[in-house]
């Protein structure tokens, strides 16, 4: 708790990730607010890794159930964790009676050969997913010649034709894989480096991002973006300013629906939490919506 505004990294200034043996780095993230940790994930191995990932959970409130694909179910209190070691052909549901934080982690490179150092990555819930991203690769400081960069996408597997990397289809030989139980397909893809864009045609139409890379012997990895609406807050229905990213009807989904006279979301209600057209236009303009959006997230 603090009485103004903070902002809070952990991690540890020399990690050695599923083994006490081989190469260890700095690991670090920025933890996002405990009030829009969500209650659903999806875990999405790293290419070019065959021994697997680490992923650990942490429960913001007492008496926490999470359940997990293939996994018995957990009960976390607060600020206490449990760890579990995801294959790397396996794509994990994750789901849970309180708000949690989820993390990944690569493991150290020795482990499967890949000769790469490890990296934690904060893994945004699907309620936080948003609809278009820019990003960046990372220069890899060792051999700026070798590194290679990668992106993880997660969708809706009925809507995965919408998805535009920097402005065009995804190539046709884009290997989609379902995450069992779920309405989610997962997918890997190479990038070239440099600055990227990631979108959804339509506004109401989320998807996950994740940003990584690997060079002898380092590596990186980051959520390509995330909203931070305050979905694990105490909620009061509010009246809906489009793109607001707020809660409005407090169902703890965000900006859900068009404004077009439809129950685009099949509650029951119309036009009750309304999202607005991509950012958009030229440079002004784009820069105009994106502060508009940004007014609304948490202070």
């Amino acid at each position: 708790m603090a009485t103004h505004p903070v902002a809070v990294l952990s991690g540890n200034m020399f990690a050695s990730v599923g083994s006490d043996r081989g190469t260890g780095d700095y690991v670090v993230g920025m933890i996002p607010p405990v009030d829009t940790w969500g209650k659903e994930f999806v875990t999405v191995p790293l290419t070019k890794h065959t021994a697997g990932d680490i992923f650990r959970v942490i429960a913001a409130r007492d008496n926490t159930q999470v359940n997990i694909t293939n996994e018995n179910t957990k009960t976390l209190n607060a600020a206490e964790f449990s760890e579990l070691d995801v294959p790397s052909d396996e794509y994990r549901h994750v789901a849970s009676s309180e708000p949690i934080l989820l993390v990944q982690y690569s493991k150290t490179g020795s482990i499967d050969q890949t000769e790469t150092d490890p990296f934690m990555m904060v893994i945004p819930p699907v309620t936080q997913f948003d609809t278009e991203y820019t990003f960046a690769t990372v220069d890899l400081l060792s051999d700026r010649t070798e590194p290679t960069h990668h992106i993880n996408l997660v969708v809706s597997s009925q809507k995965k034709s919408g998805l535009r990397l920097d402005g065009v289809q995804l190539p046709s030989n884009t290997v989609w894989h379902d995450v069992p139980g779920t309405d989610y397909a997962v997918a890997q893809l190479d990038i070239p480096a440099g600055t990227h864009t990631v979108r959804h045609l339509s506004p109401i139409v989320t998807v996950g991002l994740f940003s990584y890379g690997f060079v002898y012997p380092e590596s990186y990895g980051y959520p390509g973006g995330l909203r931070l609406s305050r979905i694990a807050a105490s909620c009061s229905t509010t009246t809906p300013v489009p793109a607001d990213r707020v809660d409005n009807d407090c169902d703890g989904r965000v900006d859900e629906e068009l404004l077009n006279g439809i129950d685009d979301d099949g509650d029951g209600l119309i036009d009750e939490d309304v999202a607005n057209s991509n950012c958009a236009g030229n440079r002004d303009q784009y820069r105009t919506c994106l502060q508009n959006r940004c007014r609304n997230l948490v202070p």
